[in-house]
């Protein structure tokens, strides 16, 4: 039996039989729901007998049922058309983590990188194509982070605001759902933050507070994130230290804002010293104490506004500096 499933009715059991031969080491499952249907994606280890027979072929299987709770379950499985376009063009690579993000595309970690997909079902040949997002100018799909040796365990995680959270023994790496890496292609690790370790199992968010909480080998690890659910327009916008001092404090973070805002900072006279652009899943930024210019801002009261068509915000910044 390759899957169980219990009914939340009646607590009933039911199983799925392997589809072939050399399907025995499922890692993932994923699933894709598309009205009354639902489409289950499963992501096998690629691994051989003591013999060195083929035991399981690694790659993806695709599954349709229509009545997997039933004692006797109709099911039906839906072929791959072009299974060599899955990460590193290698259909029987490890999978070792599959998810659908808020767009629907399917991300697939396998051995040799990361990949996303757009999909089409084929009714009469009941299969499925799978379609890369993100391209290099050659047209070439790319491989996100194919410089890292993905091992079983490692994974990938959505948050609410689309982030794919690229979970490892070696660190942690965030694309976007513009496909840009936060805060940077380098990823977040024990040299770049305050990680008890690189060795990273598994995240959970605090989606109000802008929080991420990383279970290590070394302890549970708690990372300050600008991806957060937008505050209400009661709460204003925070910002600390306040006074800012030059060059004490490095920065300034400014935050409770709309996600995708524009902050400037102005003096009282709204001359606007520095415009600060958020992206769309941001509610946080920090900044350097800058203008325009490059130079830093005198000693005074700033004035901090927060456009967004969501809202609107004003709050103030004292500024001394040495």
């Amino acid at each position: 039996h390759l899957l169980a499933v219990q009914s939340s009715n009646d607590d009933m059991w039911s199983h799925v039989l392997v589809p072939d031969d050399k399907s025995y080491l499922p890692q993932t499952i994923a699933l894709e729901t598309i009205g009354a249907q639902q489409r289950i994606w499963l992501g096998f280890s690629y691994g051989l007998t003591n013999e060195s027979n083929l035991y399981s072929e690694g790659g993806l299987k695709v599954l349709n049922s229509n009545n997997i709770l039933s004692s006797n379950p109709d099911t039906n499985w839906i072929s791959i058309s072009n299974p060599n376009i899955l990460p590193g063009n290698d259909s029987n690579a490890s999978v070792w983590s599959i998810v659908f993000d808020r767009m629907g595309w399917l991300w697939v970690m396998n051995e040799k990188g990361i990949r996303a997909y757009e999909y089409v079902y084929d009714q009469d040949q009941n299969s499925m194509t799978l379609e890369p997002q993100g391209k290099y100018i050659s047209g070439d799909p790319i491989n996100f982070l194919s410089s890292i040796a993905f091992v079983k365990g490692n994974r990938i995680k959505v948050d609410e605001q689309n982030n794919k959270w690229i979970i490892t023994h070696d660190g942690i790496w965030v694309i976007k759902e513009n496909m840009t890496f936060w805060p940077s292609e380098e990823g977040i690790n024990v040299e770049n933050s305050s990680l008890l370790s690189s060795k990273v199992y598994d995240v959970a968010f605090d989606d109000k507070k802008g929080l991420a909480y990383f279970s290590t080998d070394k302890g549970i690890s708690i990372l300050e994130i600008p991806f957060s659910a937008n505050p209400s327009s009661s709460e204003n916008i925070y910002i600390s230290p306040n006074p800012f001092i030059i060059p004490d404090d490095h920065m300034v973070r400014i935050g409770n804002v709309y996600a995708g805002s524009v902050l400037k900072i102005m003096t009282i006279n709204g001359r606007v010293m520095q415009a600060l652009h958020l992206d769309d899943n941001e509610t946080y930024v920090e900044w350097d104490g800058r203008d325009r210019s490059g130079n830093y801002v005198g000693s005074a009261v700033y004035l901090v506004s927060s456009d967004s068509p969501k809202g609107n915000k004003v709050s103030k910044i004292s500024i001394i500096r040495k």
